[in-house]
């Protein structure tokens, strides 16, 4: 086989999966799986996508806490489901796998998501993530994009960065003609070049004329600037830099939820103690 080709699968196809859940579908990119433990065999293993692909597995409710004595927000978080694509030949697709897993962050504003597989095992492949500045980065760059398009096992297509400085929502996208149809979410775009792809961001939107006519050749996609601002954010940059220590980041999330929850619970205390209709005048 062409290694040019070979190269194609390995680091756009494979890295590529569907991401269903109860209502609806979209795609996802594996970033990252690695050992988690060197003297243990099971993996690690992240997929990123956007937030509106797994928006119905969040529920925010009001319940009453008894111990406050007040309603408190409450957030569940339903089980996603991750299809692996297996192919003979290479490009042959002969079948699938799901996996269950785990929202494990996300920022709605940000249209984010990031994943853990509930399984152990070592995925087929992992995108290359983009390594050199981001100032590199330049419109008429060519770039490929691939995703689950319509629930479709991965499709790939090929185009250029149009425009690097659209605000959405009082964020920055990126714009690519690389043709993007609903199901293309939370996929992978593919800076394809030097010889190699890697990934540069999220497909998450196309421009609509009128109510219904989607303009597939106008996809806006997350860039990888503000996906590691995230990531970093969020204390899982281990993702895209191998000098942290996942470890490490898991300590500094543990101490960071407390932190949240404690100021929460001194918050809601405040209000409760300063309420004049406390109780304390009951005969």
């Amino acid at each position: 086989m062409d290694q040019k080709i070979k190269k194609c699968h390995d680091e756009v196809l494979y890295p590529t999966v569907l991401v269903r859940t109860r209502k609806a579908s979209g795609s996802g990119t594996v970033l990252y799986s690695k050992l988690k433990d060197q003297s243990k065999s099971e993996y690690e293993t992240y997929i990123l996508t956007n937030h509106h692909v797994i928006d119905d597995c969040i529920k925010v409710s009001k319940e009453w806490d008894p111990m406050l004595g007040a309603e408190i927000k409450k957030e569940t978080r339903s089980t996603v489901n991750v299809e692996f694509y297996r192919y003979k030949h290479y490009s042959r697709c002969i079948g699938r796998f799901s996996v269950e897993a785990d929202i494990v962050t996300y920022d709605k504003d940000q249209d984010v998501a990031l994943l853990k597989l509930r399984s152990v095992e070592k995925v087929p492949a992992v995108a290359q993530l983009y390594s050199d500045d981001i100032e590199n980065i330049h419109v008429f760059d060519k770039v490929v994009a691939c995703g689950c398009q319509l629930a479709h096992p991965p499709i790939h297509t090929r185009g250029e960065i149009m425009f690097m400085d659209d605000e959405i929502d009082n964020y920055n996208y990126w714009l690519s003609n690389a043709q993007i149809i609903f199901g293309s979410s939370g996929g992978g775009i593919y800076l394809d070049k030097n010889g190699k792809h890697e990934f540069i961001g999220i497909p998450s939107r196309i421009a609509m004329s009128g109510w219904s006519d989607a303009i597939t050749h106008m996809g806006y996609f997350v860039p990888v600037d503000r996906i590691f601002t995230w990531l970093k954010d969020e204390y899982y940059h281990f993702i895209y830099d191998s000098k942290v220590d996942p470890a490490k980041c898991e300590k500094l999330r543990n101490r960071k939820k407390i932190a949240l929850k404690k100021a929460f619970l001194e918050k809601q205390k405040s209000e409760l103690d300063d309420d004049p209709d406390d109780g304390s005048d009951v005969d």
